[in-house]
Order: structure tokens, then C-alpha cells, then sequence
């Protein structure tokens, strides 16, 4: 998954160049697009957007939410702006967590 991290590094680093604005929405359609050509080429995805949200649920302290992790994000930071920026502080942790490395780091960007 080192090229969906990749992706995401630079979509961080240049949201307006790569998606028009700093916008969990649309950073949210791009993810599910990605994962799903990944899965359409025999790869396994499932396991990141199942673990992401559970990291997101842990971090609020909720068992269990009728939203996904990117609405559970615009609901607790108010915008989606502020959303969009939460999900990657949220994922350097998850990734932090799960790998011992931040975003950039799984990316190989530094």
C-alpha cells in the first residue's frame, strides 16, 4: 500500500493541486475509489478502511457509530476543512500505531 500512502502524502502536502480544496468529502471519494481499483486488481484494502475507522472510533472514545469515519470527522470538528486535516493527524497515529512510521515515512517521501 506504499502507493496509496504516496498518494495521500502528496494530496497532504498539495490538496489544492490535487483535489481543489481542502475537503474530507472529496478526499474521502478518492480514497474509496483507490482502494476499490486496488481490490479490482486482487489486492487486499479491506483491512485499512475497517482499522482506520476503528482507530477514528477509539480516538473519541465511541464504541460503535451510525456514520463512517469521515462523517464521524466533519461531525466532530465542525467543517470539512478542519475534517480534512484531522484525518491525516488521525492517520500518522493509526499508522504510528500500526507500522511504527507516519505517513510520509510509510510514503518513502522522507
Amino acid at each position: 500500500m506504499n502507493g496509496f500512502y504516496l498518494e495521500l502524502a502528496l494530496i497532504r502536502e498539495k490538496p489544492s493541486m490535487y483535489q481543489g480544496e481542502d475537503s474530507l468529502e472529496l478526499l474521502h471519494i478518492f480514497i474509496l475509489g483507490y482502494i476499490c481499483a486496488l481490490s479490482y486488481n486482487g489486492q487486499d484494502t479491506d483491512r485499512f478502511l475497517i482499522q482506520y475507522h476503528n482507530y477514528v472510533l477509539a480516538h473519541y472514545r465511541l464504541e460503535v457509530a451510525a456514520q463512517g469515519w469521515s462523517n464521524l470527522l466533519v461531525e466532530k470538528t465542525g467543517n470539512n476543512k478542519e475534517a480534512f486535516q484531522m484525518f491525516f493527524i488521525l492517520l500518522d497515529g493509526y499508522l504510528m500505531e500500526t507500522t511504527g512510521r507516519n505517513l510520509e515515512e510509510n510514503a518513502h517521501l522522507e
